[in-house]
């Protein structure tokens, strides 16, 4: 009651705004119609013929709004941007299309770089979508080595960059589980292939990939 009460009087005296085109909507994190179709792109990318991955799809493009959320929330660590990009995963992904996933596991942050930024931005996008969907959220995945930032590199770079980045954590096993790998862009796939290489090395049966945004 008191929750409900608090809700109205904020809601009333910040009364919440579409994050893309500003007008009035009845919810925090909530869209206005137009821009919450403009943003939901829903496709599958492209991927090298020998990869571990068996599919990786992006909820959108990386521009225009959706690059806006994904740099304020990285580089800004304005989390709140987060309850409109929960949001868009719910309207964006049936969560019938996820049955019989095992475990949702996220690219890791290297131990330094989640010190400065303070979190995990897969984590902060993703982990509340996969308990909605009731799967199971596994940090299974160390980065083990400080990587350059990669977006002026080629791809040749890149792997060489990412190569031996990633290993599992020693106590947890992945055999024969089918995995769901998250992360918020995806390039060119080397972080995402890097990671899915490990957790295939270790008996992961399937592994699928899920990203916020694609700049392929």
């Amino acid at each position: 009651m008191l929750t409900t009460i608090y809700t109205t009087i904020v809601d009333f005296l910040f009364p919440p705004h579409c994050p893309l085109c500003g007008a009035y909507v009845d919810t925090l994190g909530a869209w206005c119609p137009a821009c919450l179709d403009q943003t939901i792109q829903v496709h599958t990318l492209p991927l090298p013929m020998q990869n571990y991955i068996s599919t990786v799809r992006a909820v959108g493009s990386y521009r225009g709004g959706m690059k806006k959320f994904i740099q304020v929330l990285k580089y800004q660590k304005k989390l709140a941007m987060l309850p409109a990009i929960h949001t868009l995963l719910d309207k964006a992904l049936p969560k019938k299309d996820f049955a019989g996933i095992d475990y949702v596991i996220p690219v890791p942050l290297h131990s330094k770089k989640l010190q400065d930024r303070g979190f995990n931005q897969a984590e902060k996008i993703f982990h509340p979508w996969a308990n909605a969907c009731q799967l199971i959220w596994l940090d299974a995945l160390i980065r083990c080595r400080d990587t350059k930032p990669q977006y002026k590199m080629t791809v040749a770079e890149r792997r060489s960059n990412m190569r031996g980045a990633f290993s599992l954590r020693e106590d947890l096993k992945v055999r024969e589980k089918k995995v769901l790998l998250v992360d918020d862009i995806f390039t060119t796939g080397v972080t995402m292939q890097e990671c899915a290489m490990v957790l295939k090395k270790a008996g992961a049966k399937k592994i699928c990939g899920l990203t916020l945004a694609s700049d392929a």
